[in-house]
């Protein structure tokens, strides 16, 4: 591998419930994440992204009562298994704070275990060949010129001048669009404790509310006078259609915007496993 020190990680929020790009169609829910899963394995397993990582996928739970559904028990198989980089490690948790609160999770068990942390949600998936080694390089370049780096967005950033805090007050958030990108253990240890109540509430399809918690979850390293950068290249494709803009136009890999039918869901695994 490229790097042996420091230590890296991938962090994948995961979701296998009811899902409100899809409208709760019954062929995504039924068995079409299956195939996500299958996707996000084989990239992580035959794409060499030029330095070594754990990938850390976390599952969103939708109801922790219930047992381990079929696509939780094709993941959970893979907990332990080797990447092409490092190992796969597996969590489950009941789904609060949707995706941020899965990298909250992430973090907070394995703080110690890891340098930096790449978070990303389950429908981008990083194709390009050496896409960790380039992000990790433009971290340690920019951080030479700049001490207070705090995050750096794989995804693009941008300001929301429209989102209401808890208290139901405005406030203007630059932030890193999903939360994907690289940060370090050191800045994650600085805010953890910032904005803490937006990834304790329970998601219930309410979209302003996940959009405050996607806001103020790279916010806060602002609060502290940290910086948020973009990296600037498309180094990802997205598994559902682009439904809203996107930065870079990634292609989709996956579902058509519109997918309706159960041929619809049939993945295009000639094309996909081109990139590998």
């Amino acid at each position: 591998m490229t790097y042996n020190e420091p230590r890296f990680c991938d962090v994948i929020a995961f979701y296998t419930g009811t899902r409100r790009i899809m409208k709760n169609n019954k062929y995504y829910i039924n068995w079409y994440a299956k195939q996500l899963i299958e996707c996000i394995i084989g990239y992580h397993q035959n794409i060499d992204a030029g330095l070594y990582y754990d990938t850390i996928i976390v599952c969103n739970r939708q109801n922790t009562q219930d047992e381990l559904n079929e696509a939780e028990l094709f993941l959970q198989k893979y907990n332990g298994i080797k990447t092409k980089n490092g190992k796969f490690i597996v969590e489950f948790r009941e789904n609060k704070g949707i995706s941020f609160g899965a990298y909250n999770y992430a973090y907070s068990k394995y703080a110690d275990e890891y340098d930096y942390f790449f978070f990303t949600e389950d429908d981008v998936i990083f194709t390009e060949k050496d896409w960790y080694k380039k992000i990790y390089d433009k971290w340690t370049n920019l951080e030479k010129a700049d001490s207070n780096l705090g995050f750096l967005a794989a995804k693009g950033v941008s300001v929301s001048t429209n989102t209401k805090n808890i208290e139901g007050t405005y406030f203007i958030g630059m932030h890193c669009h999903g939360g994907v990108g690289l940060t370090s253990s050191k800045n994650l240890d600085l805010v953890k404790h910032i904005g803490a109540e937006y990834f304790d509430y329970e998601w219930k399809n309410n979209y302003k509310t996940a959009c405050q918690s996607e806001v103020k979850f790279t916010n806060r390293f602002c609060d502290i006078g940290k910086n948020l950068v973009a990296y600037g290249d498309c180094l990802y494709s997205k598994f559902f259609s682009n439904y809203q803009s996107e930065v870079g136009n990634p292609p989709y890999i996956g579902v058509p915007k519109n997918a309706s039918k159960p041929e619809d869901f049939y993945l295009d695994w000639d094309k996909i496993k081109k990139n590998w």
